[in-house]
């Protein structure tokens, strides 16, 4: 009789255990958000006219959005100088 108390417990906490493990996957199965930062210098104006609308139906099909900043200000945290950066260092 002491065993089947016993083994209804390992039972009971494997099961337990269990469905702890399965809420753990279902969390890592979440969507994460990704960020994706551009900076587009136009060489060539005529191409614009063409390049806006295709870019922001690609962008709208992606579900992304536009980063609107205050003032067209960007302030760089992490990565390598702006194309404009780099042609005024060896310009100047």
């Amino acid at each position: 009789m002491r065993s089947s108390y016993r083994l209804a417990m390992v039972l009971l906490a494997g099961v337990a255990i269990g469905a702890i493990a399965v809420e753990g996957l279902h969390a890592q199965g979440a969507k994460l958000k990704a960020y994706s930062v551009a900076e587009i210098e136009i060489l060539d104006a005529s191409a614009q006219a063409a390049y806006l609308p295709a870019a922001r139906k690609a962008i709208e099909a992606a579900h992304g959005r536009a980063l609107r900043t205050a003032a067209g200000r960007v302030v760089q945290i992490e990565g390598g100088a702006s194309p404009q950066e780099r042609r005024d260092r060896r310009m100047g």
